[in-house]
This record gives C-alpha cells, structure tokens and sequence, in this order.
C-alpha cells in the first residue's frame, strides 16, 4: 500500500506569526498548503495590515530557528526579488502550531528564543564512510532536513559534520583562494554572497561551513553574537572570532579530539586554542 506524506494528508495549517523587529503576534494565520508563495507573503502583509494599520514593505519568513521559509519553486517574485526554490524548507511542509518569525529585509538576522544543543553527527545510522562518500549539497540538505523537523518541535540543533581533528588539520594545511573558499561556503551554507573578507579568514569560514554543513544561518548568529560581546576593536569578523565559535561548539558537543573513528581527547585541541588563548596573530 502507498503510503501518504503527512504534508499530503493536511490542507491547511494554523500557525503564530511574530514579527520580533516590531513585536507584533498574529496568533491564528491560516496557510493554505498549496498557495503560491507570493500568495502566502501578501495575506500575511494584509493581516499585519488589518490587525496592527501597519505596512510591511518586506515579509521574509523563518521559523523558530531562523532558518528561512523559501519558495518551493525557483524563480518566483518577492518584493522584485528572485527567489531560488527550496525543497526543504517552504510553505508546503509547515506544521500546525509552528512559530513564523517575520523579518523585514532579508538580510535581518533574528535572535532565536529556542537555546541550542551541540551534537556531533558523523552519519549515525548510514554510517560514516556513507556519510563521507556524500557530496557537500547532498549533505546539506540532509542536515538542512533534520533542522526543519526539529523546528516543529521548536528543537535548535547544531550538528558538527566533521571530526575535531578534521577541522584542526584544515585550519593548519588549507590555503584557499578566495573563489574557492567562497565557493565551499555557498555548498556547504547554500550562501551565494559572503561579505569581504581576507584569504586566511575566508579560509578558516570555510572549514567552519564544512563542520556545519546546511547551518549557516543558526552558525551566522553565534559569529556575531562573538563580534557583539568583543569587549574592544571593531565590529568585524576577525579569524579568532571564527576559532572561538569553533572551540565552542566542540566542547558543547563533548567532541575535542574526535576523529571519524572515535570520540575523546587529544592534543589537537591545543592547537585551536593556542589561537584562541595564545598570543596574537595577524588576521585582517
């Protein structure tokens, strides 16, 4: 017998709209699954519109974890911008019950309610040499899809792709170009444009993009939550903001010194944190 996506068997869903930038709540939006995009944005504009006598010139939507809800198909029009399909994370598989943020540009970062927990995650049941043998967009959407199940469940997880050791021997040995780097970051990130920044930075964001396959945007708000809380200098990603976020969230995850073969200790670790810790380097 075929079975049916639970997606297929509800028409509609009821969902709580929240606009953080102005505080603002609509507690019972009504998303017709199968409504265009486009369709979609303009109804919530009219709700804010009818509820509040305001107007919103942008609608970006995200859900409780920030991750933006995108069109399902390439192409589509949103406030004169191109928008490019998502078969992950759209309208069409929203839940009942789930939190819509609502940002109004869409460059605007949120700051999540929901406390994230760390894990690493190096294939679980496919196991590791499936993991390994799969390319970085394949990999991205897997993670990508666990993030949008776990967003129902108003879950924020991060999932750590490659092992301590992995991360620490790319940060030693890779020397980037540019191109390269930037080009890592939108396949592992699914982020086309990265701001300006120098090789060795771009680089090091690189690797972090690779241990956090299909996470830019929860991983976005850690960097600058490490830029806003630097007690001196200027409000730019610096390559030991980047280490820091690193160094975090292995010892969240309890995998310092993890390889793909085991888990524990080693004396990898002192080589991230003698950038972290140690005396300063030239980064811009």
């Amino acid at each position: 017998m075929r079975s049916t996506s639970p997606y297929q068997e509800t028409k509609a869903v009821v969902v709580e709209l929240y606009c953080p930038t102005k505080d603002l709540t609509i507690s019972d939006f009504l998303i017709t699954l199968s409504a265009a995009h486009k369709d979609i944005i303009e109804a919530i504009k009219a709700r804010f519109r009818f509820r509040y006598k305001i107007e919103l010139q942008e609608v970006w939507p995200c859900d409780i974890n920030g991750e933006p809800i995108r069109t399902s198909e390439s192409g589509e029009l949103i406030d004169g911008v191109a928008i490019e399909g998502d078969p992950v994370c759209n309208f069409s598989n929203i839940h009942n019950g789930e939190i819509i943020m609502i940002r109004l540009s869409r460059d605007e970062l949120l700051a999540t309610d929901s406390n994230h927990e760390t894990v690493l995650y190096l294939g679980g049941s496919m196991g590791q040499e499936a993991f390994k043998m799969m390319g970085r967009e394949d990999r991205r959407d897997l993670i990508r899809k666990f993030r949008r199940e776990e967003a129902v469940e108003r879950r924020n997880v991060i999932r750590l792709t490659l092992p301590y050791a992995d991360v620490v021997s790319g940060l030693a040995e890779a020397r980037y170009s540019a191109s390269l780097s930037s080009r890592i970051i939108d396949e592992n990130w699914k982020i086309a444009q990265v701001n300006a920044l120098d090789r060795d930075c771009l680089g090091a964001l690189a690797i972090l993009s690779q241990a956090t396959c299909g996470q830019g945007w929860v991983i976005e708000q850690l960097l600058m939550e490490t830029i806003m809380n630097r007690p001196v200098g200027e409000r730019t990603l610096l390559k030991i903001d980047i280490f820091g976020v690193i160094e975090r969230l292995y010892r969240e995850a309890d995998a310092v010194g993890s390889t793909w073969e085991e888990v524990g200790m080693s004396s990898a670790h002192d080589t991230i944190m003698s950038y972290v810790t140690g005396p300063s380097h030239s980064f811009m």
